[in-house]
């Protein structure tokens, strides 16, 4: 199971149906994500699909398609059960992406292909960018910019949803990415994250510095 992290960083779903069609390649798939053991890697799923054909049997078309994709992954994950409605998270440690968003639905192998994708480049950028370590607020809380305010998990969310995309999002990390980019540009809030200092982008920080800077005088 996923380590215990009180900063871990999850990526909650639109709902797809998750009735699969009956084609050969959906059963190939989902038979290997539901037999094989939790917590193996991408690459372990991949060798598990192959290893199904047998010595008689080709792997169909599309079934080599998505084993090329958990090849080709730029980043190694490790499948899991998640809670309902999350499809991957980063802890701080591994990327754990949930065994339902690699499981083919009603949509078919090449939208699941595309759906899992972003979820782990969701899951990469947190884990890129150190979004589990702790951040510098003016409060402990949150920050605010440009007059509104943002917990520290919807500032996060929204950026990274705005790097990563929101094909597969929730509907309230679309909502994060929208109202962080009518205040504020994708990079101030990269190199304020980057420093672990939110406080750079805060309005109160802003205000203080501007109300205790020097003023000079003219020269006589």
């Amino acid at each position: 199971m996923p380590r215990k992290n009180p900063h871990t960083r999850s990526v909650m779903l639109l709902h797809y149906s998750s009735a699969p069609d009956t084609g050969l390649e959906t059963q190939w798939i989902n038979q290997g994500i539901q037999t094989i053991e939790k917590g193996r890697t991408n690459r372990d799923l991949a060798e598990q699909l192959r290893s199904q054909a047998g010595p008689d049997r080709e792997v169909p078309g599309e079934v080599r398609e998505y084993i090329a994709a958990l090849q080709s992954s730029s980043h190694t994950f490790v499948i899991d059960a998640l809670p309902d409605g999350i499809g991957g998270q980063w802890d701080g440690q591994e990327i754990v992406v949930a065994s339902s968003t690699l499981e083919v639905g009603s949509h078919g192998v090449r939208h699941t292909i595309a759906h899992a994708q972003e979820v782990i480049a969701h899951e990469a950028y947190h884990a890129i960018h150190g979004h589990t370590e702790p951040m510098k607020t003016v409060d402990g809380q949150g920050v605010i910019i440009a007059g509104e305010g943002f917990t520290a998990t919807e500032l996060i969310e929204g950026v990274t949803v705005a790097q990563t995309g929101e094909e597969s999002v929730d509907e309230s990390y679309k909502r994060y990415r929208s109202r962080l980019l009518s205040v504020i540009t994708t990079d101030e809030v990269e190199a304020a994250i980057s420093k672990k200092d939110l406080t750079l982008i805060d309005d109160r920080s802003r205000n203080s510095a501007t109300m205790t800077s020097p003023v000079l005088s003219p020269n006589p």
